[in-house]
C-alpha cells in the first residue's frame, strides 16, 4: 500500500476545512457515519476497511473512490484515511442497519501517513528532544496503529520526519511511550490560524516488546490488548503524561 508523506496530507487537509464546511451547512454531501479506517488492499481494490471507533470491518461497494495512481499508472490505496460513508440497505429488508458491512463510501478528506516506531531514543536528533512544543489532542489505538493529530502552522513546512514514538518502558501489559515533534515553537507564525495534521504510527511485533520486558503479556480474552501511556512535551505546560488507552496488539504483522 502507498505511504503518502506528510507534506503530501497538509495540502488534503486543506481540502477538509471546505468539505466539513459543507457537510455542516447540509448542503449536498449525504453520509451516514464518519470514522478514521485502516484500509486493507491488495493493489488492485480493497477488501475491507476496519473503523478504528468500534474495530467493525467494513466492505466498500465503490472501492475505486479512494484509489490513486502515480505517474506510470500504478494503482494503490492508502493505508490509513478519514472516510465519510453510508450503510448499504440490507438485502433482505430494503432498510439500513449500523449493523451492515456493506457501505458506500461518500468522502474523504484525510489520508494518513504512516510511520514506524523509532526502536532507540538515541537515533534522535538529541538537540531536537530540547525544543519539543507538542500540541496534540489524546491519541488512540486502533488496528495496530496509533494516531496523533496535531497543530501546524500554513506558512512553515512540515514534514513526517518531525514526529517521532518511542518506547521508554514497558510493564507487563503496558508500554510507556514518549511522542517527539522536533519543530521549534519560534518556528511558528503566532498571528495565522493553525491547521490540524495527523499520523499514524505503526506498533512493531509483539515480539519487540519481550525484549524490553520479557514478562510483558497481552491481557483479555484473547490475550491481545494492552494499555499504553504517551508523554509529550505539551506547549507552555512542559512535559505532561496523556490519558492512558487500551488497545489491541496483533501477534504478528
Amino acid at each position: 500500500m502507498k505511504r503518502l508523506s506528510l507534506f503530501s496530507v497538509l495540502a488534503l487537509i486543506l481540502v477538509s476545512f471546505t468539505l466539513v464546511s459543507c457537510l455542516s451547512s447540509g448542503d449536498s454531501l449525504k453520509y451516514d457515519a464518519l470514522d478514521y479506517m485502516t484500509i486493507k488492499s491488495d493493489g488492485v481494490t480493497i477488501y475491507e476497511m476496519i473503523g478504528d471507533s468500534n474495530g467493525q470491518i467494513y466492505i466498500p461497494s465503490n472501492p475505486e473512490f479512494l484509489q490513486m495512481r502515480d505517474k506510470n499508472g500504478i494503482v494503490s490505496y492508502p493505508e490509513r484515511a478519514r472516510v465519510y460513508f453510508s450503510y448499504e440497505k440490507d438485502a433482505d429488508t430494503g432498510k439500513k442497519s449500523m449493523t451492515t458491512k456493506r457501505i458506500k463510501i461518500e468522502a474523504s478528506d484525510l489520508f494518513l501517513p504512516i510511520k514506524e516506531f523509532n526502536f532507540q531514543k538515541d537515533t534522535l536528533i538529541e538537540k531536537n528532544l530540547n525544543h519539543t512544543f507538542s500540541d496534540i489532542a489524546q491519541p488512540w489505538g486502533a488496528s495496530n496503529y496509533i494516531t496523533f493529530i496535531y497543530t501546524y502552522d500554513h506558512e512553515r513546512k512540515t514534514t513526517i520526519d518531525n514526529f517521532d514514538l518511542y518506547v521508554e518502558e514497558v510493564d507487563e501489559s503496558t508500554i510507556k511511550l514518549r511522542f517527539n515533534d522536533s519543530r521549534n515553537f519560534d518556528d511558528l507564525q503566532q498571528n495565522l490560524v493553525p491547521g490540524l495534521g495527523a499520523v499514524s504510527f505503526e506498533l512493531p511485533d509483539r515480539m519487540y516488546f519481550h525484549r524490553y520486558n520479557p514478562n510483558f503479556k497481552p491481557f483479555g480474552p484473547n490475550n491481545d490488548s494492552i494499555k499504553v501511556q504517551v508523554k509529550a512535551n505539551i506547549r507552555n505546560q512542559g512535559v505532561k503524561s496523556l490519558k492512558e488507552f487500551t488497545m489491541k496488539i496483533g501477534r504478528s504483522y
